[in-house]
């Protein structure tokens, strides 16, 4: 007959457990529920292997300050102390066989474990009807009933047939990626809106209005206190007219120097002032055609010395220079030309990752192919960053979060470790998310996740 191994469990003066345990595998007791004498909430260590089977031969073994008393020859008890000298040491204590004939007991903490070697007591018989209730149990149900339950055990017999008979549907299995992208597909990453975000933008938008109405009111109160220009006296018409040959002459000399010279040179040596110029452009009114010949060559510039010899160069050392020419030294900062200035490019905000806090506490997930996982929606924790960089646009800093991945592979417990942004909303925005992740990792257990997020403005 099988041997097992008679184990019971006394704590606070009462028998708590009893169990018959088959000669294999090893024995834990502790105060995690992971060991199969689990007692929680007592002071005994999280695990400890007491028992363990060599070819199906039971060993005890001792650890730490654990008593008690073993008789070997089931009759004879002896302390610990006495059996130690006929052990072996172990990497923790040391170890004793136990014999078919050996009993004890042993002391862990506030609890006390019995145990023999015995066989498996038969289990108790199961309790019967007598005979003369079997015997009359169908004769004593009615026809109508056992009509009844006749015609529904049909009727459910039919369905299942039915259903059988159909043909078969051939429907692939969704893969983990697709059920992944209809979790975040029904559970968007945009995060909630703070009310008293809301509440604070309306009030800022509040009072830029009334700002820039209290502005317009002083601009105008300053338009209506200045005073109009005055009108100046129009030009009379009562001065004499010009001499004709006096005017033909004049204009002709001025076709010829315009022609020789250039527009340009002509306007610089009259001067600077507004009255000469116009009086140049009065005095050029009835060029025609000509003024078009004098403008063919080309516009020369009115500036003498290194200047003039520098503008010469441009155009092939004939002193023209056409607008392609200005165009092209519009960089040098030379001839008086504006150089345009590119707009700047703003660069967007930017979010990296600082891989020494990057933290996994489970052998069964795969810090790599997590870490892929979490990068692939770095968008939507940049909204929860943006959000806030319109209203600070000098916010900037880490945040670490840490959660849990459960055996289902979602998201339980989750927490700030560290925020150096000095901004909560942020902080708070991301942690909503991460709760709606869900993960293609199953770990065995829980397992605790570290992951640091590092944030600036960008340019």
């Amino acid at each position: 007959m099988r041997n097992f191994l008679h184990i019971g469990v006394m704590r606070g003066g009462r028998l708590i457990d009893e169990r018959y345990v088959p000669e294999k595998g090893e024995i834990t007791v502790g105060s995690s529920a992971k060991n199969l004498f689990a007692i929680i909430g007592s002071s005994l260590p999280e695990k400890h292997t007491l028992f363990s089977f060599k070819a199906k031969h039971p060993i005890i073994h001792i650890a730490g300050e654990i008593r008690g008393e073993i008789a070997l020859d089931g009759k004879t008890p002896a302390s610990l102390a006495e059996l130690q000298a006929k052990g072996r040491k172990a990497s923790a204590g040391w170890e004793l066989d136990l014999p078919d004939s050996a009993r004890g007991w042993v002391g862990i903490g506030d609890a006390a474990f019995f145990f023999n070697i015995a066989p498996k007591p038969p289990p108790p018989p199961k309790s019967s009807l007598p005979v003369q209730i079997k015997t009359s149990f169908l004769s004593g149900v009615e026809k109508t009933f056992t009509a009844a339950l006749v015609a529904i055990v049909l009727a459910e017999a039919g369905g299942v047939a039915f259903v059988h008979s159909q043909p078969e549907i051939d429907v692939d299995k969704p893969a983990e990626e697709d059920l992944d992208r209809f979790a975040e597909i029904i559970m968007p990453d945009k995060p909630k809106e703070d009310p008293e975000q809301k509440k604070r933008e309306e009030e800022e938008r509040k009072k830029a209005a009334e700002e820039a109405a209290k502005k317009a009111a002083e601009e105008a109160a300053k338009k209506k206190e200045e005073k109009p220009p005055e009108e100046k006296p129009a030009p009379k018409d009562d001065a004499p007219p010009p001499d004709a040959a006096a005017e033909a002459a004049r204009r002709e000399a001025l076709k010829r120097e315009v022609a020789k010279k250039g527009l340009l040179s002509v306007i610089g040596s009259v001067g600077g002032s507004g009255g000469a110029l116009a009086n140049v452009f009065a005095q050029s009114a009835g060029f025609g055609d000509d003024v078009e010949k004098a403008l063919s060559g080309g516009v020369k510039v009115a500036t003498g010395g290194e200047d003039a010899g520098a503008r010469k160069g441009i155009a092939g050392g004939t002193g023209v220079v056409g607008v392609g020419d200005l165009a092209a030294t519009a960089g040098g900062g030379g001839g008086g030309a504006v150089a345009l200035k590119e707009k700047p490019k703003v660069a967007a905000p930017q979010i990296a990752f600082d891989d020494s806090e990057f933290e996994t506490e489970s052998s069964s997930v795969d810090k790599d192919s997590l870490g892929k996982y979490i990068k692939a929606r770095i968008k939507s924790v940049q909204g929860c960053y943006e959000k806030e960089l319109k209203l600070n646009p000098t916010l900037k800093g880490k945040i670490v979060v840490r959660f849990v991945i459960t055996t289902q592979g979602r998201v339980g417990e989750v927490s700030i470790d560290q925020n150096t942004m000095g901004n909560d909303n942020v902080a708070a925005c991301i942690q909503r998310l991460v709760k709606t992740w869900t993960f293609p990792i199953k770990p065995e257990e829980d397992s605790p996740v570290t992951f640091p997020f590092v944030f600036s403005p960008g340019g």
